[in-house]
């Protein structure tokens, strides 16, 4: 199903899917298969307007694992995104927040053969860029990336929560139609 006009745009969707694995832990013994079941709705929402254009998704994955137990989750995914549009140039804001699940790598257990486990993550992230011409053949852009990473995790697991925040500076030169010169300055700052 879908909304549609000319400034507005609402789409709702969902997936179902179902997975066959035999060895779900890369487990280095037999294990028992399981089948993943997985229920994905989302929506999708944009707004043009005469000064921004704005979008906004959400995704929810649901997911339960039949024949271990402890692997059943639920994933969130929310991005939101600005655009405003200037004579000259532009300006970007982009936003996510997302609580997931990844897999996290264990040393070699002899009883089980489980070689990974599930642990629990929350990323936030926001974005901010922009570009501006300073005459017909040289731009200037200019970013800035800022995202934080945690985990559900005890520190032994060697998954450490951390901030990373990204400036950058970019001017381009277009030489001729087939030749583009340009100078690139960034910095990444990590802190766990």
């Amino acid at each position: 199903y879908r909304v549609d006009n000319p400034l507005a745009l609402l789409e709702p969707a969902v997936n179902l899917r179902e997975e066959y694995n035999d060895n779900y832990d890369l487990s280095s013994v037999d294990q028992d298969t399981v089948w993943e079941t997985a229920l994905e709705p989302s929506i999708r929402l944009s707004r043009r307007g005469d000064l921004w254009d704005i979008s906004a998704t959400e995704r929810l994955v649901a997911s339960q694992v039949n024949g271990q137990e402890g692997q059943d989750t639920v994933d969130n995914y929310f991005n939101v995104a600005a655009k405003r549009p200037f004579e000259r140039g532009s300006f970007d804001a982009k936003a996510s927040l997302i609580n997931d699940t990844t897999f996290q790598n264990e040393e070699l257990d002899f009883d089980t053969g489980v070689t990974t486990r599930q642990v629990d993550r929350t990323r936030n992230s926001l974005s901010l860029g922009g570009e501006y011409m300073l005459n017909e053949t040289n731009w200037l852009e200019a970013s800035l990336d800022y995202a934080m990473v945690s985990y559900d995790a005890r520190p032994l697991d060697g998954l450490y929560d951390y901030d990373t925040l990204t400036p950058g500076l970019r001017i381009v030169h277009q030489y001729d139609q087939q030749t583009q010169v340009f100078g690139i300055l960034s910095h990444s700052d990590t802190k766990y």
